[in-house]
Formats: structure tokens, sequence, C-alpha cells
């Protein structure tokens, strides 16, 4: 918690009209300014920490709606986890693009299976890298919009492939965009809500996963008696449609307050908390305490560890924090998910 934290030295903070300013380091900063800012973030700090479920669900109703929005671009990431697999299943599909044995059925070879099941990962990997960079640099919302820009471009690939090697290189290209909405989708969760939310939100993240699996069997089953090339071309149509509303959506979204604190666009922060919350709902909220957590944390992070970078993340408490969520993650697939599903 915030109390417990040292209270080191921070690049200068001031009031402006509205609300906090970052000064130069060689200007001077009355120390009033310094144990406001301190007791407006324990304030925020305390306040946030004695949120209930409820209470904070009647509170930011609105970052809940957006928060779910942003997630929602995941359920592409689940249908395209199935439908490829799906498809090596689809008589048309393999008749199209497979190899005649010589009791007269068609079968995409194992190498073939394998690559265009991985063919995405490898994308996702990449986008799960550049994800962060991105989101840093130009934030949230932009991020966002490039990447759902980017889905239905990827598609005619996949939708129009004549062959093998043009699938491939539509799952790869696929997969970095997805790999984007994997980290942006998360990290917007966490930032837009309190802790108390926050759990179920990013718990949320796997639940459209799990929508778009469900959506890309129906649809493969719906699809099985068409005539080729639309049973296999119709599943990979419909992912056209799903960007559309999302991006719509986005271009409305609140940016991340965080995001826009680390810019110092003070602000701009305080109207991004003004929009996801509802305080007129609860008398004790206040926007400026909410920023000036914001601001004394980001200026803590940047002082302890003298700028923020990936090798960050390797080093002091924070190597620790890495390896516990490192190892969440692995043991998702460490169950022998993938070598079940190769059986």
């Amino acid at each position: 918690m915030l109390s417990t934290v040292k209270r080191v030295a921070i690049p200068n903070p001031r009031y402006s009209a509205y609300g906090y300013e970052m000064l130069s380091k060689d200007e001077e900063r009355p120390e009033v300014v310094q144990h406001d800012l301190f007791t407006n973030a324990e304030d925020a700090t305390d306040k946030e920490h004695k949120l209930t479920l409820f209470s904070a669900i009647k509170l930011y109703p609105k970052a809940i709606a957006w928060s779910v929005i942003m997630s929602t671009s995941l359920v592409m990431d689940g249908y395209d986890l199935k439908l490829v697999g799906s498809l090596f299943a689809q008589p048309a599909f393999r008749e199209a693009y497979g190899h005649r044995l010589s009791d007269g059925t068609y079968q995409i070879s194992a190498p073939w299976q394998s690559g265009l099941n991985n063919g995405s990962n490898v994308g996702q990997m990449i986008g799960l890298l550049v994800a962060g960079v991105l989101v840093e640099r130009f934030g949230f919302r932009k991020t966002m919009m490039v990447a759902l820009v980017s889905v239905p471009c990827v598609i005619f690939i996949q939708f129009f492939a004549t062959g093998l090697p043009q699938l491939q290189a539509g799952q790869v290209l696929l997969g970095i965009p997805l790999g984007i909405f994997q980290t942006v989708s998360c990290v917007y969760a966490m930032e837009v809500v309190p802790v108390s939310l926050r759990a179920y939100l990013t718990g949320f993240v796997s639940e459209c996963w799990q929508i778009g699996q469900l959506l890309a069997t129906c649809v493969l089953r719906g699809t099985l008696s068409m005539d080729a090339p639309w049973a296999y071309r119709v599943p990979f149509a419909l992912q056209w449609f799903w960007p559309i509303p999302l991006l719509i959506a986005t271009i409305f979204a609140p940016e991340s307050p965080w995001w826009l604190v680390r810019q110092n666009c003070i602000e701009e922060a305080k109207a991004s908390v003004f929009r996801l919350a509802s305080g007129e709902k609860d008398p004790d909220f206040n926007i400026d305490k909410n920023v000036a957590l914001m601001v004394l944390t980001t200026e803590h992070e940047r002082e302890a560890n003298s700028g923020i970078s990936y090798l960050s993340c390797f080093r002091g408490t924070d190597l620790r924090r890495t390896l516990i969520v490192m190892g969440c993650y692995i043991v998702t697939v460490t169950t022998g998910s993938t070598v079940r599903a190769y059986a």
C-alpha cells in the first residue's frame, strides 16, 4: 500500500488552477504542496482498498463496460485458435488444400498442420513483444485501433488463399494484432478499475477466449454441409465483421488515466477518470486525489527504477514478481493441453 512506501524525492509537483502539474527539477517546490500530494495520494489509496466488490461496481460501471469492450477483442483470438485446427477435419478444406491418398481421400500433411497451428502463435509472440512499446508511446486507444484496422486486411489473405503457403502467411500476420489484443485488453482492465475489480475483469479475458472457440465450433458445424469453397471461406469471412463494432467503440473509449499521467497529461487524466467513474454516486470520491495517487506512484516507480524498461522486470523485487507471473502462465501449458490437442 502507498502508506508503507518510502517517501522518495520526486520531480516537483504543483497545483495549477485545476490540479497537479510537473515542474522542472530546477524549480522549487513548496513544502505544503508536497505534503498535500502525499496526503491526497494516501487518502485515495485508503479509499480504493476499502472499496467492496459491490461498491466498486456501483462507482465504476462505465470503467467495467469499457474494459469488457476492450476484452471482447480476444473473442477473435479464441475464434482463430479453434478455426484452423478444426478445418483440418472438414472435407471441403482437405480437398482444396490437402493431397490425395491411395484410398481416394484427402489429407493435410502433419508438417503443414503443425505449421498452420503454430503460425498464429509465432505472430502472437511478435505482437505481445511490440504491444508494450506501442502502448507506452501511443496509448491504449491508438494501439488498439491500428490493430483492429489491420485485421480485415489480413483476412483477405486467408479468404483468397489458393495454397497452404498463403494460409501460413495469413496465420502469422493475423497473430500479430491478436497478440496486441492480449496485452492491451488485460493491462487496460488493470488500469481503469480499482483493485477489487481487477481479478474479475482480467479473468473475463479468458472467458472471451472460450466464447471465441465456442463460436468457431458453431460456425464450422453450420458450414459443414456447404459446397466448396464457401464451406471454409465463410468461417474466414465472418472475421471481417468483428473488428467493426470494436473499432467504433474504441474511438469513443477513454484513454487510461495512468498512461496519461505517465505522459504528464494531468488534465486529460482527470477527464478520463471523470468518464470512467460515477462520482456522483459516492460523495467521498475525489478525482484530484485519485490523480494524485497516480502521479505519486508513477514518479516513485521512475525514481526507483531510473526509467521504465523491460530490463527493470528482472532486477530486485521486480524479478520475484516477474517469476511469479511467468509461473502462473506456464501452469496453463504444463498441464499437457497442447499435447492432448495433437493427439
